[in-house]
């Protein structure tokens, strides 16, 4: 079996109209092995050129590493076909360990299925490695979920979620939904079928439980497109008792909540309203404020004691006083006020 049929690719795909001038070494050498021989390893030994787009240009890079115990010279064939070409500095003799990088260059210019070829010749007692291309259209990067769960829903009551799939290049794409292992509770719709070019197209999965348990389904999700790996999808959902009570509850705290908040922007509303409304404000009146100053003595029982009592003098003041006569300090005050009053 030749190497293409090998990799599932029909010898048909590349049309005459794509092969250019043929390499010499063509006619006198077979490149049938992959990967690596007993002298040189290739990395990576296939190169995909997935989801591309027309009229621009796409690289990989390859690695041709030599894992011999010496020296050894390789010749790199590059495609055949115009879409693809390389570009490469040659090293000539590779030492144990070098390896060369080999860039990959891609330019479509139209939406279909690309294969070709680089052919690595190693010389004689080795066998010649042959590194196969494919490019080919995709839908994009479709990232599906791996669980799909619903959480708790009530007996009776009917939830769906969407699984969408898009596809950006004016190309159609068929799709298949495996159910591997199936729930009455569940249902996906539909389950094969069409992504339109440039379009999308939802997956419905509802789940209407009808006992107080936890159902589970598995389901796998494959695209016609090359490469693609096939999805696997679990799909969980409950139903536990006071489900629809609860949600109740919930809905009746949430309209509480939002009517207090219309209330307080309400009230918000009207305070500023009756601030606009004052036309005309009077001055804003300053005070200075007033210290009321303590008096220096205090009478206790006819007899004058200081606030502060502090030192001798004080002491000796209060001693010196009789009950209920004045003392010395405010006798001259006391005339000079009777004199006035007379």
């Amino acid at each position: 079996m030749s190497t293409r049929a090998a990799a599932g690719y029909p010898p048909s795909t590349v049309t005459s109209k794509d092969v250019v001038q043929r390499h010499p070494l063509l006619d006198k050498s077979t490149f049938n092995k992959l990967h690596r021989n007993n002298i040189i390893e290739i990395n990576p030994h296939i190169l995909h050129f997935g989801g591309f787009q027309i009229h621009k240009e796409h690289c990989h890079v390859l690695r041709i590493l030599n894992i011999a115990a010496a020296s050894k010279r390789v010749h790199v064939i590059g495609p055949s076909t115009p879409h693809f070409h390389i570009e490469h500095k040659c090293k000539g003799f590779l030492a144990p360990g070098m390896s060369e990088e080999i860039t990959v260059i891609f330019t479509p210019h139209e939406w279909r299925y690309h294969y070709d070829t680089i052919k690595v010749f190693c010389g004689e007692g080795s066998d010649n490695l042959l590194v196969p291309i494919h490019a080919y259209p995709s839908t994009n990067s479709i990232v599906l979920p791996r669980i799909i769960d619903f959480g708790s829903v009530a007996i009776g009551t009917e939830q769906a979620k969407v699984l969408p799939l898009s596809c950006k290049v004016p190309l159609h794409f068929e799709f298949k939904i495996l159910v591997l292992d199936a729930h009455p509770d569940f249902h996906v719709a539909p389950l094969e079928g069409v992504i339109p070019p440039d379009g999308a197209l939802n997956i419905v999965i509802k789940f209407l439980p009808s006992k107080h348990w936890t159902a589970r389904m598995e389901i796998q999700v494959n695209i016609a497109q090359f490469d693609f790996e096939p999805v696997q999808i679990t799909v969980v959902g409950s139903s536990a008792p006071n489900v629809a009570r609860n949600e109740l509850l919930q809905q009746h705290r949430a309209e509480l909540a939002a009517t207090a908040s219309v209330q307080d922007e309400e009230m918000l509303a009207t305070r500023m309203t009756s601030m606009r409304n004052v036309k005309e404000r009077g001055a804003v009146g300053v005070r200075m404020p007033t210290f009321v100053a303590d008096a220096p003595e205090r009478m206790v029982d006819g007899v004058l004691v200081p606030v502060a009592c502090e030192g001798q003098g004080a002491t000796n003041f209060v001693l010196n006083q009789t009950a209920g006569k004045r003392p010395f300090k405010d006798l001259v005050p006391f005339i000079r006020e009777s004199r006035e009053a007379a």
